[in-house]
């Protein structure tokens, strides 16, 4: 038998799609997050992660609802009077409303669901017959002017403040607002189906302002019905409410004062309050400056003037080394007190003596007389004493002088100090102010003041006169030598003594230069010698007449050497002793070393004496010729 499949499919389409050709479908409408209703953060329910639950609340007159969401409904919904509360998870994407005879709706959130944040959403019927329901709620807006009011609705406070708006059933309601310095504000209004309500409300004013200004002073501390205003006088309160009030004015050193007093809304009411003194006023003084205690408080040193409480106080005045003075005085309102205190010294004596006696005394660097004496009324603690005499060492005493205290002080004067002289060589005979006192080295004492110290061996000697002080130098050399040309000496070699056998001429070890010019050519240098004994002033003159830097006698001029500073270029003559003993002294360049002695014969200024080492040959040059230098010293 040959089957007809085409009419058996259809009834079979028409089986599975029944349900939905004769089902009610929903209709979604006002999806919106809505600001002012802090619900959801109040609600303290919270999602598996510890985050705060976002409340959506779906507005409909249908029952028998049932929903679904991806991260599931935090808790049970709640059922209210045409709504139905849903707990969400942050960040939510969907939820699907379900009904029996009706086909599922799933509806995608047109924004982010935040935490804490309450949503709304309309839910009802689509089609206009059949099981359609129409919506028995609308919203009201109320705002006020101020804002911040508390709204009351239908005799329950809402726990919110304008700008405020809800869903309300339809009908009659009742408003009132309250706001603190305003009247309160009644009226009623009516919801219809679908809308919203908008109320703009203006408050009436309820609230008055205060001035207020204290006598005879300002900056009192103000209160008003026993709550601090944060302010003090002169003050002005720019929004009080209307009706009575306490006013209390507090000053340090006054009475508190307290009056009641009236505020008028939209005026303004002025306050002057005196203040009652508690205190009096007084004044110290203390010669010398000492430090001066109230009731065992440091307020000052040397004056003070100031206010206290009336009634008793212990004042004090203390000062180191001084007596202290106590007093127990009374404050009286509007008597002034004045205190005037001469400190009184803790003292004691020093009685005073010397060995030798009549030594100059000195107390802390003021001189008192000579010893023996007495010094009375010295102020306690430590002090200084010196004793001074002529021919005497000093001798100086600390000492610590308690109150009532006579203290005896009885010193000896040093007459010298133990020296020691030294000789070379040694063991020579030694005389001190002309008088034999044996062989060096000498170890003993000598007296204070001016002594001429003198050795002798063989016919010579060598003497020197010095200064025995308190402190100074307690050690003294003498020597005998015998010098010679070629011996090292002075920082050079010597290459020239004189007649006395004990004076001479010393030459560096080394030449400064092997090519300085003389310097300030064409210009004299006015009288430079060429005698033994002149290179110095030669040299000095040199320097002084000629500012050029690097010329032979600023060079040597300048020299630190072996631990001498006196060097200079030597004159003619002596650069020709330099010559005679050059192979004593060594180091010299097979060419000419400049001496410091210009040529006054030439008929120019152009010309200086120098000495070609290789022959000896004395000559000269032109100032801007290049020579060698050597330095001296004399001894």
């Amino acid at each position: 038998m040959k089957m007809h499949w085409r009419p058996l499919i259809t009834v079979l389409v028409l089986l599975i799609w029944a349900p939905y050709l004769f089902a009610d479908e929903f209709e979604i409408r006002n999806f919106k997050k809505d600001p002012s209703d802090y619900t959801a953060a109040r609600s303290g329910r919270n999602d598996i992660n510890g985050q705060a639950c976002a409340i959506l609340k779906v507005r409909t007159d249908l029952t028998g609802l049932s929903f679904e969401c991806n991260q599931g409904f935090t808790g049970d919904p709640e059922y209210k009077t045409g709504e139905v509360w849903l707990y969400l998870s942050p960040k939510e994407k969907r939820i699907k409303f379900m009904k029996e005879g009706f086909i599922p709706k799933d509806f995608l959130f047109t924004e982010a669901i935040e935490s804490a944040t309450v949503y709304m959403i309309e839910l009802t019927n689509k089609f206009k017959t059949g099981t359609q329901v129409i919506l028995s709620m609308g919203f009201v807006l109320i705002k006020s002017t101020p804002a911040g009011a508390e709204v009351n609705l239908n005799g329950e406070p809402t726990g919110m403040k304008t700008p405020f708006s809800k869903a309300l059933p339809l009908g009659n309601h009742q408003l009132i607002l309250k706001k603190e310095l305003y009247l309160p504000n009644e009226s009623n209004f009516e919801i219809t189906a679908g809308n919203t309500t908008t109320l703009e409300i203006p408050l009436t004013a309820n609230f008055g302002s205060l001035t207020i200004s204290t006598q005879p002073e300002s900056g009192a501390e103000v209160w008003i019905d026993g709550q601090s205003a944060g302010e003090t006088t002169p003050a002005t309160m720019e929004m009080l409410s209307a009706g009575n009030h306490f006013i209390t004015v507090k000053k340090e050193m006054y009475e508190a004062l307290e009056q009641e007093f009236a505020i008028t809304s939209g005026r303004e009411t002025a306050l002057n309050l005196t203040l009652v003194p508690t205190f009096g006023t007084i004044s110290i003084s203390t010669t010398p400056p000492a430090d001066i205690w109230i009731d065992q408080s440091r307020i000052g040193t040397g004056t003070y003037s100031g206010r206290l409480l009336k009634g008793l106080h212990m004042v004090e005045a203390t000062l180191d080394k001084h007596k202290t003075i106590t007093e127990s005085v009374t404050v009286e309102i509007d008597k002034p007190l004045s205190l005037k205190w001469q400190m009184v010294p803790k003292t004691g004596t020093l009685a005073i003596n010397s060995d030798p006696p009549e030594a100059d005394v000195y107390l802390d660097g003021t001189l008192q007389g000579t010893s023996p004496l007495f010094i009375e009324k010295i102020i306690v603690g430590g002090h200084s004493i010196r004793f001074t005499k002529t021919g005497h060492g000093e001798v100086i005493k600390q000492v610590s002088l308690q109150e009532n205290q006579t203290l005896d002080i009885n010193e000896k004067l040093p007459a010298g100090i133990e020296v020691t002289i030294n000789s070379t060589p040694s063991e020579v005979d030694l005389y001190i102010d002309n008088k034999p006192t044996g062989k060096t080295p000498y170890i003993g004492p000598l007296s204070f003041g001016s002594h001429t110290l003198r050795i002798e061996n063989n016919g010579e000697k060598d003497e020197k006169n010095v200064q025995v002080i308190q402190g100074g130098t307690v050690s003294f050399s003498l020597a005998i030598m015998t010098i010679g040309i070629g011996q090292q000496f002075g920082g050079g070699i010597i290459f020239y003594i004189d007649g006395t056998g004990n004076h001479g001429l010393i030459a560096s070890p080394t030449d400064q230069s092997v090519g300085a010019q003389w310097g300030c050519y064409p210009t004299s240098t006015k009288e430079t010698s060429i005698a033994i004994g002149k290179g110095k002033a030669n040299t000095k003159a040199i320097v002084n007449e000629c500012s050029e830097t690097g010329i032979a006698a600023r060079i040597c001029d300048n020299l630190v050497l072996n631990g001498y500073s006196d060097w200079f270029l030597p004159s003619k003559d002596e650069l020709n002793q330099i010559f005679l003993n050059k192979n004593f002294i060594g180091g010299f360049a097979n060419g000419y070393y400049w001496s410091s002695s210009e040529n006054i014969s030439k008929s120019t200024s152009n010309y200086t004496w120098n000495q070609f080492f290789g022959t000896g040959g004395q000559g000269y040059a032109t100032k801007n010729t290049k020579c060698c230098v050597r330095a001296i010293r004399a001894f």
